[in-house]
């Protein structure tokens, strides 16, 4: 028994030494990650004129910021009076920030928002411009000819109906809120907005009615930033539209996403055609 304690101390002790002379006692160690994370990313957005300067939102973590590619962020929305983010919007001229609140991947763990958020100094201050009902924003447009000019695709309650949902739009920075989706079918949740790269007043809107047991596909373009609706849906099958994409080259190339597959069209959206080789 005295020889195995005496063993043990021994062994101590040579690891003892060998912490004292180590060559890197004294050396800090850092956290360089990721194993700190802020929830699911759910929008970005990239100064044009520098990539490396962007915007990242997370579902439930709130806002950040960094003008470095990524090497560091800066929280900017720690004064906001929530950090559940559904998408965003810059002003990139004018260094507006708009934040549409209350995440936009529909599940049971996402979070409810109170609106629309807008800052102008960068997070310091966030103000409360409107749509609290909204509960969860999919996407917000910034009209590139008139900044006050900004249209929002308001997700609404997940699985039940509300009054506000729907396409929005605000010509007052905010001040004021019209339904511009009131021609287009009703009781149906906003699966996609996007901006043309070709023309600064057209915009495209994808609408979606699975949860009613609705399975057509609702495709529209506007061209006057949606005072009026155009149907765009000859050719595609009775299923839930998710997605639409512009080329950035040749604005008559469009491109689909629906739950059977790909789908282009090669006229703005007149016919719509599979897009199936080397397709899954």
């Amino acid at each position: 028994m005295k020889k195995l304690t005496f063993l043990f101390s021994f062994v101590f002790l040579i690891f003892e030494i060998n912490a004292q002379i180590s060559l890197v006692k004294n050396v800090p160690f850092s956290n360089i990650g990721p194993a700190i994370m802020s929830g699911r990313v759910v929008d970005l957005a990239v100064n044009p004129q520098n990539p490396t300067e962007f915007y990242v939102a997370y579902a439930s973590g709130g806002l950040w910021y960094t003008n470095n590619n990524g090497t560091s962020f800066t929280a900017i929305s720690e004064n906001a009076p929530t950090q559940n983010m559904g998408a965003i919007a810059v002003d990139w001229k004018n260094g507006t920030i708009w934040a549409g609140t209350g995440e936009s991947n529909s599940s049971r763990s996402s979070y409810a928002g109170i609106g629309v958020l807008k800052t102008n100094d960068n997070g310091k201050t966030w103000h409360n411009v409107g749509l609290t009902d909204s509960q969860h924003i999919g996407r917000i447009i910034i009209n590139k000819n008139n900044p006050n000019e900004v249209v929002v695709a308001v997700i609404g309650n997940l699985y039940t109906p509300n009054k506000q949902r729907g396409v929005y739009k605000t010509t007052d920075g905010g001040a004021n809120w019209t339904n511009i989706s009131k021609s287009l079918p009703q009781d149906l949740w906003v699966s996609r907005v996007i901006a043309s790269q070709h023309k600064k007043e057209r915009v495209f809107v994808t609408l979606n009615g699975y949860r009613n047991d609705d399975f057509k596909p609702y495709v529209f373009v506007s061209d006057d930033f949606g005072n009026t609706w155009k149907t765009i849906q000859n050719g595609l099958p009775n299923a839930p539209v998710n997605v639409i994409k512009e080329d950035p080259e040749n604005e008559n190339l469009l491109f689909l996403g629906n739950d059977q597959g790909v789908y282009v069209s090669f006229d703005h959206g007149e016919n719509w055609s599979v897009l199936e080789n080397a397709m899954p």
